[in-house]
């Protein structure tokens, strides 16, 4: 049957579990005495079952069976022994009041538990299987021999409590108490042992189970903390008394608030993200996560997220400038192209991104050589040049920006003139679609630049060396006057173009 034990602390010592009683006596009872059996050997000095004073009985070492006298100068070993049956516990524990004298660590009492079939038989035996001549009681200390079986203890008044290893559990063992005597001198008393308790240490189980679970003790369905006892029998049908302390360790509910921006990240330890969530609007999630306690037992985390919107332009900003001026752009003067961003606050404390595509567009600077016939004309943006000269225009570009055009202008007073000038014919020109330039074949490579009336170079193509006949499609051209501009590394040669 399952009994609960009563106690006051989780984790209860082995003072708030009952010992086994196996035998007590305090030499009383004549019929008790009488089971007690003595061995001596040829000194005068034995053990007696008697009184000395106020018909107390006690057992004790004598030279006369009658009083606490021994002699001092006789050596003498005598045993005194009962026959006991333990029960199945790891270790056990006895008690007794003592009395020693004799001699330092010449005299001594031992108390041992023999197995049943030992020999007690002098001096061989019993010297062999005790060690004689170790260990003793010292300083408070109880010493014990490699089998854990007997205690050693010399001088002094006390009350004996100490454990001893149990191994001989659900047997019939001997508890021997040997007094041991050499013949040189000594004090009185020799020995006196009254008020013996042997008892059994039952076994301590400790184990932990979690919130909600069951342990299983003797085939019984456990749920609650505590400590139990049941009595349990071993193979050889030996009682067995098995305490369980049990211990139910809690499941923790924790309830934490946490906000978060939309562009954060909210990891939890699984590494699930609940963060970087794309809201307009002020969002809150409820997150139940489970964690693994160090208790082994799981602890339930209930999250309440609230989630900030993050104001970030999805489209960038796109502005122009021309090159030489500045952006004003987060407290910066920008002056390059490129991509920038600035980072704000919004309402809820977040980070707000705007972002800047800043484009410079360049200011041109164009050099232009120009031969014409005395009668005709050459137009730069709305001038027009008939006669020799320099000219500078500042003309604006198709992106808003200024472009200086210097050209020089000569005027040959005929065709031949020209002819002997210009190196280069150009067919149709008015043109639509397509030109064809017809050049003087050189050794060098050359470059063909078509600019427009802003002085921007619109298309450049790449001329082999040795060839005269090129074909050139205006079709992605606008309508309007050009430079077809030839470059033969220091070389350069303009010609009037016209696109219609």
């Amino acid at each position: 049957m399952l009994l609960f034990a009563s106690v006051t602390t989780l984790f209860a010592d082995n003072d708030t579990i009952n010992l086994m009683e196996i035998y007590s006596c305090d030499f009383q009872d004549t019929n008790e005495n009488n089971l007690w059996q003595f061995k001596h050997s040829s000194g005068k000095n034995k053990w007696t079952i008697n009184t000395n004073d106020n018909d107390n009985y006690r057992l004790f070492v004598s030279n006369n069976s009658s009083d606490t006298a021994y002699s001092k100068t006789s050596s003498s070993i005598s045993l005194a022994y009962r026959e006991i049956e333990l029960i199945a516990s790891d270790t056990l524990q006895i008690e007794f009041d003592v009395n020693i004298g004799g001699e330092g660590t010449k005299d001594y009492l031992k108390v041992m538990v023999l197995p049943k079939n030992f020999n007690m038989s002098f001096p061989n035996s019993l010297t062999s299987y005790t060690g004689f001549t170790a260990p003793y009681y010292k300083d408070s200390a109880f010493v014990f021999d490699d089998g854990n079986v007997y205690l050693s203890i010399t001088n002094g008044q006390k009350h004996i409590v100490s454990k001893i290893k149990n191994t001989f559990s659900c047997s019939q063992v001997y508890l021997v108490f040997v007094w041991r005597n050499d013949n040189t001198s000594g004090t009185m008393p020799g020995a006196i042992v009254d008020n013996i308790v042997l008892k059994g240490v039952p076994t301590l189980l400790k184990d932990t189970i979690c919130e909600g679970n069951t342990y299983t003790f003797n085939e019984k369905q456990i749920m609650l903390s505590g400590l139990y006892c049941d009595t349990l029998q071993t193979e050889n049908n030996c009682d067995s008394v098995v305490y369980l302390q049990l211990a139910v360790n809690p499941i923790i509910y924790t309830a934490k608030d946490t906000s978060i921006c939309s562009n954060q990240d909210f990891v939890l330890s699984d590494g699930t993200n609940y963060g970087k969530k794309n809201v307009d609007t002020v969002t809150m999630l409820s997150i139940n996560y489970t964690l693994f306690a160090i208790t082994g037992c799981d602890s339930i985390v209930l999250y309440t997220l609230i989630i900030y919107p993050v104001n970030q332009s999805v489209e960038p900003i796109i502005a122009e400038i021309c090159e030489g001026e500045t952006y004003l752009f987060a407290d910066n003067e920008l002056s390059k192209s490129g991509e920038y961003f600035d980072t704000l606050q919004n309402y809820y404390g977040c980070d707000s991104i705007i972002a800047l595509n800043l484009i410079v567009n360049p200011v041109y600077k164009v050099d232009t050589t120009v031969n014409i016939i005395k009668g005709e004309s050459y137009i730069v943006g709305n001038n027009t040049y008939t006669k020799k000269g320099t000219y500078i225009d500042t003309l604006q570009s198709i992106n808003g920006c200024d472009s200086i055009v210097t050209t020089k202008i000569t005027v040959s007073s005929s065709i031949d003139e020209v002819s002997n000038i210009r190196k280069t014919e150009i067919f149709p020109n008015p043109a639509k679609n397509t030109i064809v330039v017809n050049l003087q074949p050189i050794a060098n490579k050359r470059v063909i630049n078509i600019i427009n009336n802003f002085g921007v170079v619109v298309k450049t193509l790449q001329i082999p060396a040795n060839q005269s006949k090129i074909s050139i499609d205006l079709s992605t051209l606008p309508k309007g006057t050009y430079v077809l501009q030839i470059q033969d590394g220091s070389n350069v040669e303009n010609n009037k173009l016209i696109v219609e």
